[in-house]
């Protein structure tokens, strides 16, 4: 019996140039042309809209989903006011070369997944339901990361569970940095550093944060210091 397995390549660029990626994409896809295998090609871009690395290869390249970080910035999905989801929407609809991508909440499995950003399983629940029924890009909720979201009391299957039609979770009681000892899976001996700990738990470093409401000068100002600094950095 012959087995057919996708692939997926996902861009998750937090550091360095934004340049080539939309050419990568692009020369990947005509390469996979007619193969037997899929290959799904993603991007998980941080919120503030557009992304500084990825956002171009976005606007010039098909991508089947993007996983959107709400977290670590001002329009995460605990700062209500600031979540800009239909910022992403409006892009997938409007244009992205993908008339048919989907947007992916996502969002940090517990306390410690990230610096900033993490809500309860109810409270997320309502966020992704309330996207769900609004924006017609919705495409789901992606988690970092699923040794998190286990230890966290299964915090994936309460937010599975409330985006298929179940009942949602009740409001955490306890501090959400409580975690069951008793579900959590053991350390792994790796001889190299656990990825959380640089990917996507912290900023990058000499991460500038881009204030909601900056005019277009200030923005062009602020990226071109954070790009120089980074590339030019020993």
């Amino acid at each position: 019996m012959e087995m057919h397995i996708d692939l997926t390549i996902d861009l998750d660029i937090e550091k360095g140039t934004s340049a080539h990626y939309a050419a990568m994409v692009n020369k990947i896809r005509s390469l996979a042309k007619g193969a037997s295998k899929r290959y799904y090609i993603t991007a998980a871009p941080q919120c503030p809209f557009p992304d500084i690395y990825i956002g171009g290869a976005l606007d010039n390249a098909f991508f089947d989903a993007v996983y959107v970080q709400f977290y670590n910035n001002y329009c995460e999905t605990s700062a209500s006011s600031e979540f800009n989801f239909d910022a992403w929407d409006k892009w997938a609809r409007t244009k992205s070369p993908n008339s048919d991508v989907k947007i992916y909440i996502g969002a940090p499995a517990s306390s410690s997944a990230a610096g900033n950003g993490y809500v309860d399983a109810a409270t997320l629940a309502k966020v992704a339901k309330d996207a769900q029924t609004e924006f017609p890009s919705f495409g789901g909720v992606m988690l970092w990361d699923a040794d998190a979201a286990h230890s966290n009391n299964r915090y994936d299957r309460a937010i599975k569970l409330a985006l298929s039609g179940g009942a949602s979770p009740p409001p955490s009681t306890a501090t959400t940095t409580a975690e069951s000892s008793s579900t959590s899976l053991p350390e792994l001996k790796l001889p190299f550093k656990d990825p959380r700990r640089t990917a996507r738990v912290k900023r990058p470093q000499g991460f500038t944060l881009i204030q909601r409401g900056a005019t277009p000068t200030q923005v062009a100002t602020i990226k071109e210091r954070v790009l120089s600094s980074r590339i030019l950095r020993p």
